[in-house]
């Protein structure tokens, strides 16, 4: 048994492996594993590593859970609410879109969107733009034009499997 003692990651290392499957990241930090291209990775601490390791780990998992959230939302086209055109006549107010983009709280609150307007105006790219970045904010989003809910709704109320609809 090895006489040296272990000093504890730091507290927001060890969140993040609280968060991450540990068994998954080991064999990247142990010497027969580590990358021999990487240099600058010898001069850093077996600490700077593990919390290296652990971050990249962390935001690998984060950015699939989103990949995954906006599968499953299934929005059309790639819209996001930092590309919203505000200097356009279509009577879009930035303060409202900002509110309702800042942490997406609305979803917070349960509240849903019902986006109107003359045909042409943006409201399919203005309700992807928010759901996208509802997705950003961990939320789960269902995306659905008018006509399609109105009408899946009626069906799965004709043959009683409306409860299973959402």
């Amino acid at each position: 048994m090895s006489s040296a003692t272990l000093t504890s990651p730091p507290i927001a290392t060890a969140r993040l492996v609280a968060d991450t499957d540990v068994a998954s990241f080991i064999f990247k930090w142990h010497p027969e594993f580590a990358p021999r291209y990487d240099e600058t990775a010898q001069d850093l601490s077996f600490e700077e590593k593990l919390a290296l390791i652990v971050d990249r780990q962390y935001t690998w998992r984060q950015n699939l859970a989103f990949q995954q959230r906006l599968k499953r939302a299934r929005l059309r086209g790639n819209a996001c609410v930092e590309d919203i055109d505000y200097r356009s006549q279509r009577g879009i107010d930035k303060g409202v879109i900002r509110a309702l983009a800042q942490e997406s709280a609305w979803v917070e609150r349960h509240e849903n969107l019902f986006i109107v307007g003359p045909t042409g105006c943006g409201k399919s790219y203005l309700a992807s733009a928010l759901a996208h970045k509802a997705c950003r904010d961990g939320y789960l989003v269902f995306y659905s034009r008018a006509t399609m809910l109105f009408r899946d709704l009626a069906m799965a109320r004709a043959d009683g499997s409306l409860l299973s609809i959402c």
